[in-house]
């Protein structure tokens, strides 16, 4: 935009004497849409930032794809086997065995809570670094190993070693029903007991993982479960954790045995839904301050050009293009408040082109305000010399007929 354009902008913004009320809608309409931006990219910045603090602490102990077999004894025989197919898959960085199962653990006061034992293999295991939980250990280690202790070692959740008030040394008995004994005389079963000593304690941020989890050593939870040498499922971790479906489906696609590949959106499906219905709703509900605040914006600069309308006619008058003219007032009306017309042809007919200033008479008879200044009233505002007397832009001094032509093409507007 040239200066002569920014400074006629620039004075239109400005308030001025008997027409501050306009002023103040500009500074209410620029100031809508400023705060209808700011709270749809701060919003959307916040939803970002939770849906992918979420995502990266739910991975934590969740790999990029989960194998599980068929069947109703959900049991994985031919592990070893499969784990190799797997790892020959295009995209596949790592696969280690997994036996998922509940229990009860009890403290040496009795006190009682459910847990989620997970068996891994421990710290140092080529292959076995599928997920990252082993890097969020605060006490002790992965390594399931308490020295001067012969006890199988287990590292439970921060919350539930609070629950349990067990810390790392501390011998806690875990109870479940995958070996249990059936009572001869009541019928009852009698659950499986294993003692281990808890060897670490780890705090990821993750409720459900810190409330509930413990893992022990892959051999102790197959002996806890009662799976001999089988695993329950195999986790699998990728080169880009956002083509893990693809891989699934290759996966699939690849093993003979009656597995299924689930990747990490499909196992926690039901909360990445309601982060993208609650961001789709907000963004809706964003949507509508914005569309508000524009349409301040298309008021208000439909307001400062009925206001200018005279303006314009003394600016066309004076030799100012038209193409300047919709630099200042990039919102115009048709029919309206002032008609802007080119004069001229194209250079190539011979007839010249281009637009040229406008003698007094021309400007009387086609730079005419039309409606809604109809009659007398238009007749008036568009005299020659009403027209053409106005004052300066920049300077303030008045200014008139050929005079402000003159001052026109001085500043780069020439006939």
């Amino acid at each position: 935009m040239r200066a002569l354009e920014f400074s006629i902008a620039w004075r239109y913004l400005r308030s001025r004497r008997g027409s501050r009320l306009l002023s103040l809608i500009s500074v209410i309409a620029i100031g809508g849409v400023l705060v209808g931006v700011s709270a749809l990219i701060v919003i959307m910045g916040v939803m970002n930032g939770l849906q992918r603090d979420l995502r990266d602490k739910i991975l934590v102990g969740s790999p990029d794809l989960r194998v599980i077999p068929y069947g109703s004894a959900m049991r994985m025989s031919d592990w070893k086997s499969v784990r190799d197919e797997i790892l020959k898959v295009k995209g596949v960085v790592a696969a280690a065995p997994v036996v998922t199962t509940q229990g009860l653990v009890r403290n040496s006061a009795g006190f009682v809570t459910g847990a989620q034992v997970v068996g891994i293999e421990p710290t140092g295991t080529p292959g076995a670094d599928v997920t990252t939980i082993r890097s969020h250990a605060i006490l002790g280690d992965f390594r399931f190993k308490r020295d001067g202790i012969s006890l199988p070692g287990a590292v439970l959740g921060k919350s539930l070693a609070t629950k349990l008030s067990a810390f790392p040394g501390d011998t806690i008995v875990m109870l479940g029903a995958g070996s249990a004994d059936m009572n001869a005389a009541t019928g009852a079963l009698i659950p499986h007991a294993d003692s281990v000593v808890v060897s670490g304690i780890f705090e990821t941020g993750m409720y459900e993982y810190d409330d509930l989890y413990l893992y022990v050593n892959l051999p102790v939870a197959q002996r806890f479960a009662a799976l001999g040498e089988d695993v329950t499922d195999i986790e699998v971790r990728t080169t880009d954790r956002w083509r893990a479906a693809q891989v699934a489906d290759t996966i699939r696609a690849t093993l003979k045995s009656p597995v299924r590949a689930m990747d990490w959106q499909e196992q926690n499906r039901q909360l990445f839904q309601a982060l993208k219905l609650e961001k789709l709703g907000m963004s809706v509900i964003l949507l509508l301050i914005v569309i508000v605040a524009a349409f301040n914006i298309v008021s208000t600069l439909t307001m400062v050009v009925s206001d200018k309308t005279r303006e314009i006619g003394i600016l066309r008058a004076m030799g100012m293009p038209a193409r300047s003219i919709r630099r200042i007032f990039p919102v115009t009306r048709r029919g309206g408040w002032c008609r802007w017309h080119r004069w001229g042809t194209d250079t190539r007919h011979g007839r010249g082109g281009g637009d040229r200033a406008l003698s007094p008479d021309r400007a009387r008879s086609e730079c005419v305000l039309h409606r809604p200044l109809a009659g007398r009233d238009a007749d008036q505002r568009c005299r020659p010399d009403r027209v053409l007397e106005s004052r300066d832009l920049r300077g303030g001094d008045a200014v008139s007929g050929v005079a402000g032509r003159e001052a026109v093409s001085r500043r780069g507007y020439s006939s």
